[in-house]
C-alpha cells in the first residue's frame, strides 16, 4: 500500500503514526516504508510517499508527482512485496486535478521498472475510476514514436543507451547514426512506454548533449523487433 500516510493511520492504530513520524523528514517525490500493525492481511506495509499540492502544474508538479509512485515501487521491490495498491496521490486537500493525476500514475507505474506483479491504481469515486480507466487505456493505446535527436550524440553511447532504455519499456525498433552527426529513433509499443523514451531523449540523462530532438507521433507500423546492430543494419541498408 503506498499513499500520505494520513489514512492509514485509524485503521492500522497510533502505532503507524508513532513509527512513520520518526521517518520525518520525508521529501517530496521520496517515499519510506513502515509495517503495517494493526492493517489486515495480507497487507504487510503502508509506503509513505509525499505528493506535490497543485500550484497551477507550471512548477513541476508532474515530475514530483511520477517520482512518488517510482520511489513506491522501488521501496516495494526492496521489500520483496509483490503487489501495492495506491491511493490517487495529492488529489485530496493538495488539489492536483484528478484527470491529469490519473494521466502521471497510470503513464509511471506501466513504464517504471519493477517487479511488482500487481499494481492497484484506487480512486476515491467513480469520476476518478472513470479518469483512471481513460488514462489506462491512453497509456496502453499503440504508438509509434519517430524522432531525431541532433547535437554531440555519436561516438558517446547515445544510441546504445537508447536501446538499453527501449528494451526495458518492452518497445521495438531502432536507432541509427546518420551521416550529419544526428541520430535517428524509431519506436513502437505503448504510448506511454514511448512517451518515456522521449522523455529521455530530451532530459539529462542520455550521454552527450542534444541540442534539439524534433519528434513525431505515427499510427503502429507494424515490422519491428527489436534494438539489436543486425536489425539495424538491414533497416538502413541502402
Amino acid at each position: 500500500m503506498a499513499g500520505s500516510g494520513l489514512a492509514e493511520c485509524g485503521a492500522a492504530g497510533p502505532e503507524l503514526a508513532e513509527t512513520a513520524g520518526a521517518l520525518a523528514p520525508c521529501r517530496p517525490g521520496d517515499a519510506k516504508a513502515t509495517p503495517a500493525f494493526r492493517l489486515d492481511p495480507p497487507v504487510r506495509y503502508v509506503i509513505h510517499t509525499v505528493g506535490p499540492a497543485w500550484k497551477g502544474g507550471g512548477r513541476g508538479e508532474a515530475a514530483v508527482l511520477a517520482s512518488c509512485y517510482r520511489r513506491s515501487l522501488e521501496v516495494a521491490d526492496e521489500l520483496g512485496a509483490r503487489s501495492v495498491a495506491f491511493p490517487a496521490i495529492s488529489t485530496g486537500i493538495y488539489g492536483y486535478p484528478v484527470p491529469e493525476a490519473a494521466r502521471v500514475a497510470t503513464a509511471t507505474v506501466t513504464t517504471a521498472p519493477t517487479r511488482i506483479e500487481l499494481i492497484r491504481l484506487v480512486a476515491f469515486d467513480r469520476s476518478g475510476r472513470d479518469a483512471l480507466a481513460a488514462a489506462l487505456a491512453a497509456a496502453q493505446a499503440p504508438a509509434r514514436l519517430v524522432a531525431r535527436a541532433t547535437g554531440h550524440v555519436q561516438g558517446v553511447g547515445f544510441r546504445a543507451s537508447v536501446q538499453d532504455r527501449a528494451v526495458p519499456l518492452g518497445l521495438v525498433g531502432y536507432a541509427a547514426n546518420l551521416p550529419d552527426g544526428s541520430v535517428d529513433v524509431v519506436a513502437e509499443g505503448p504510448k506511454s512506454a514511448c512517451e518515456a523514451l522521449l522523455d529521455y531523449l530530451q532530459g539529462d540523462d542520455a550521454p552527450g548533449w542534444s541540442t534539439q530532438v524534433i519528434h513525431s507521433w505515427e499510427p503502429p507500423h507494424g515490422g519491428l523487433t527489436g534494438f539489436d546492430r543486425r536489425l539495424l543494419r538491414a533497416l538502413t541498408a541502402g
